[in-house]
């Protein structure tokens, strides 16, 4: 696992440079993205965004096997070797497994985590979770 630099978006930069206002408005995206960062998932919000992390992942890894799906992971700027995730994603999941996280997460970062290690980590949350409960009501027949 390894922090992202806070330059991963440079392009972000581009625009706000090029548009008269943008940097009021980046500042407003940021102070909310900050106020973001420390709202906790829902527990079953948090299995959602990790299961989707993961077959993205998938996904760009079995299109890189021919030469439009490498082409189509660099533009499109998928990752293959690894996903990136929230802090507080990560600090949640570490909380449920009961494990002590590699390195010290902080909650406003965001974090690459190998597929591997994403996969045992959700697999671990996936054992520990509670069965969701479902609306229908047997039929007593």
């Amino acid at each position: 696992m390894q922090e992202v630099p806070k330059d991963y978006f440079s392009w972000k930069r581009a625009i706000i440079n090029s548009f008269p206002y943008a940097m009021f408005w980046h500042r407003v995206g940021r102070r909310i993205d900050g106020a973001n960062a420390e709202v906790p998932y829902e527990l079953y919000d948090l299995m959602v965004y990790l299961s989707t992390k993961i077959k993205l992942l998938d996904a760009s890894i079995a299109r890189n096997s021919t030469f439009l799906g490498r082409l189509y992971n660099k533009v499109m700027l998928e990752e293959v070797e690894s996903a990136v995730l929230d802090g507080i994603a990560i600090k949640q999941l570490f909380d449920i497994i009961g494990e002590e996280p590699p390195m010290p997460i902080k909650l406003t970062s965001t974090y690459r985590v190998g597929l591997e290690d994403l996969k045992r980590w959700y697999g671990l949350a996936a054992n520990v979770m509670p069965a969701p409960r479902s609306n229908a009501t047997p039929d007593s027949g």
